[in-house]
């Protein structure tokens, strides 16, 4: 059932994957083999699925109940983060992070110290949405910074994800060159990602913020590329895609663009 649901998702089909998902859940019922982690893992596929199609009760509500039935783990705890970030509520998103990075820390959970990348990501990606200041834009892209580092330092490569946070981050920051060197950096790495592991979503903001970034620089030609590439990823791999930060990112750039050809 959860193959099942990871090849609905490849294809683009999220309400069918959920499906797959509860069924996978019902079908665990009380099996000590597979444990409430296990169980918990799920609700939050479910969950990550719901806020990528920018259902945002639903997605809360899905972590909220699987919480309440003990399943707290990291992953419920980041859709409650970004669900507070969208809501423009970062008291309480800073205080669910707290709480979850030091729960992760004294449990000594594989890879805690990449959280702070996260928290960067929900609270900075798109101001417009979440509401934060410049000042505090400038402390989560040193966070940021920080883990992409660490990463190197821990495994030996650099890790797209992370490289993409720092680009768009620093973008935020209207830090272009820099902004185009982290977000070149990750394309490299993702272009070298097996299959499997590759994340379109991660994909489609490097090219729209490559876009956008050359295009202040000026380097209209090359920005025009990226943008053109960027609509055909989203047409071919992430139609369904609904997350509120990608809607803000697609609607940033077509703005963009437009105001170009009118001028």
């Amino acid at each position: 059932k959860t193959i099942l649901a990871d090849w609905c998702m490849l294809r683009g089909k999220p309400e069918l994957a959920i499906e797959h998902l509860r069924a996978a859940i019902d079908l665990f019922g009380e099996s000590k083999r597979f444990g409430e982690n296990r169980r918990a893992e799920i609700h939050a596929q479910i969950a990550t699925i719901l806020l990528n199609e920018g259902k945002l009760e639903e997605a809360l509500n899905e972590a909220d109940s699987a919480i309440a039935d003990g399943r707290c783990i990291t992953q419920l705890q980041l859709i409650r983060l970004q669900y507070y970030a969208l809501k423009k509520d970062s008291e309480k998103a800073n205080k669910v992070f707290n709480e979850l990075y030091e729960r992760a820390r004294e449990q000594e959970e594989m890879g805690y110290w990449r959280l702070p990348a996260v928290k960067a990501w929900a609270l900075a990606a798109c101001p417009k949405l979440t509401n934060i200041n410049s000042k505090e834009i400038e402390e989560l892209l040193e966070a940021a910074k920080r883990v992409a580092d660490r990463f190197v330092e821990f495994s030996g490569r650099e890790n797209f994800s992370m490289l993409n946070t720092v680009g768009v981050i620093a973008y935020r920051k209207g830090q272009w060159d820099e902004a185009i060197d982290y977000l070149s950096r990750s394309e490299t790495v993702y272009a070298k990602t097996p299959v499997a592991l590759k994340m379109y979503d991660d994909h489609l903001y490097n090219l729209l913020f490559l876009a956008m970034a050359h295009h202040q620089r000026g380097d209209e030609d090359v920005a025009k590329r990226y943008y053109k590439d960027a609509r055909e990823v989203h047409r071919e791999k992430l139609m369904w895609f609904k997350h509120p930060f990608l809607i803000e990112f697609l609607r940033e750039a077509e703005e963009m663009f437009k105001n170009q050809e009118r001028s």
